[in-house]
Formats: C-alpha cells, sequence, structure tokens
C-alpha cells in the first residue's frame, strides 16, 4: 500500500491546504497583459522583460486553504483591485486612510504567499501570518509605494532577507519588493518590532508610507519616480534604528527562481 502524501499546513490558520494554485492573483495578470497589449502597438517590449514576466505569472503554491482564498482573502482582492488596477496603469490614485489599510494588508498578504512560491530559506513566522489573516498587518509591517517608471521590469516580486540578535538571539526579518506595472510596492516585515519603522519627513522622497493609516491626506504617484537605476538603489540595506539592538545583517537575496538574486 502506498504512504499517503502528507498535506501542507495553511500558512495563516491550521486547516489544510488546498490544491495548487497560481501564486500571483488572475485579475492582476490580466490587467497588465491588457496595458502589454496596448504599449505593444507603441513599442517593441524586451524578450528578457517579456521571459521574466512569464517567470512569474507562471510560480504556483500550494499553502493556503479554501476558507482563507475563499474568505478573508477574496474579500481583500476585491476591494484592493478597483483602485489598485488604477496605480498599475499609472493613474493619480487618491490613498485615503481606509485604502492605504487595504493595500498595506493586501501586500503583506501578497509577500507571504510569493515566500511560498520557490524555497526561501526563511519565512515570516506563525504568528505575523495568524495576525494578518485576524486583525491586519502586523505592527512590525511598513508597507511602501511609489512609482515604477523604468524599462526592465512588468511584473517583480523579489525579497531580501535579513538578521539581527535581539536578547543574545538571532531573529530574521524580509524586505519584499514589488513591480507591478506602474506600482512599486514594498514590504519590510520585522516581526520582532511593536510599531511599524516611519520614513523622515523628505519631499524628496520616492516612496509613500501607508502606516499608520490615520494620517494626513496621500495622493499617488509622488513627486518623484523609481526608474531601473532607483529600483536597486530602493532594495538598498535595511537601516538600523537606535532601539538596543545589534545592526541589522543583510542575509540572502532572492528572486522569483528561488535563487539569490544578483
Amino acid at each position: 500500500m502506498l504512504a499517503s502524501v502528507p498535506v501542507p499546513t495553511c500558512v495563516f490558520c491550521d486547516r489544510p491546504s488546498g490544491s495548487i494554485e497560481y501564486a500571483w492573483p488572475e485579475w492582476v495578470c490580466r490587467a497588465l497583459t491588457d496595458r502589454m497589449a496596448a504599449a505593444g502597438k507603441e513599442r517593441v517590449i524586451d524578450a528578457d522583460v517579456l521571459a521574466r514576466m512569464r517567470r512569474e505569472v507562471d510560480q504556483t503554491v500550494r499553502s493556503v486553504c479554501d476558507s482563507c482564498s475563499q474568505g478573508w482573502m477574496q474579500r481583500l482582492e476585491d476591494n484592493v483591485r478597483p483602485f489598485l488596477e488604477s496605480m498599475i496603469a499609472g493613474d493619480v490614485t487618491p490613498l485615503p486612510p481606509v485604502r492605504r489599510r487595504l493595500l498595506a494588508r493586501w501586500a503583506a498578504k501578497t509577500a507571504v504567499v510569493m515566500e511560498c512560491a520557490y524555497d526561501a530559506p526563511i519565512r515570516t513566522p506563525r504568528f505575523a501570518c495568524e495576525y494578518l489573516r485576524r486583525i491586519g498587518v502586523h505592527p512590525g509591517t511598513q508597507v511602501l509605494v511609489g512609482r515604477y517608471e523604468g524599462d526592465r521590469q512588468i511584473l517583480t516580486h523579489e525579497r531580501d532577507l535579513f538578521s539581527r540578535m535581539i536578547d543574545g538571539k538571532k531573529h530574521y526579518l524580509s524586505q519584499s519588493s514589488f513591480v507591478i506595472g506602474k506600482a512599486f510596492i514594498q514590504v519590510f516585515a520585522d516581526p520582532w518590532r511593536e510599531s511599524a519603522p516611519e520614513l523622515e519627513s523628505d519631499a524628496e522622497q520616492p516612496l509613500i508610507a501607508l502606516l499608520p493609516s490615520h494620517r494626513h491626506k496621500i495622493e499617488w504617484p509622488p513627486a518623484l519616480v523609481i526608474d531601473d537605476a532607483g529600483y536597486d538603489l530602493v532594495r538598498g540595506d535595511v537601516d538600523d534604528d537606535d532601539d538596543g539592538t545589534d545592526a541589522v545583517e543583510p542575509v540572502a537575496r532572492l528572486s522569483a527562481q528561488g535563487d539569490p538574486a544578483a
């Protein structure tokens, strides 16, 4: 008799995971396909850029149960889609507090799911995933958004992994960077913090912090855009803050293929 293959547990709860699914939401892929069809009439898209997008689109996961996938996650997709599609197209998009909360949670959820699309060495701790499912973005997570105006990417997810010593024990934190059309989204997740890191107040800053969400009115995109050189800069090292912990150390840089990124 053949031994049964154990079913993975959902990353957000204790239920068995469902069937294999594509990691990227279908509506995101469709929105980008429509944009590419329109852009293809005006210019030729680089073959390497197209190949990279195809690798992203083909990423699959079996890490989420049907209850989560068809429940809170689907409601989140439905709520975010109308205004994130506008951002993907590069249109001016108001981001009032409710939208900022929704987009931050969507981005944090997507970062967790994408960790499972390839063999990531360290994943988001279970308690942070549970918090994301039950309440919202974990207090130690910050989500930043900007406008991408480069040529090398259409759909991208890359993850930078860092570590730091806290009370003599090594803890891990991650930085997930997304390009989705014209939208650049970055999720900095430090589950060992009790509050989200804040950006310095700087009018020349190309990124907008979504958290805390109760602050002044925000409109996207910011004045500064992120080109291909700027993309490499915003994926730079995480700055340590003066909170009594040791310095942050880089651990790995991962791309969609699951290999260390160049």
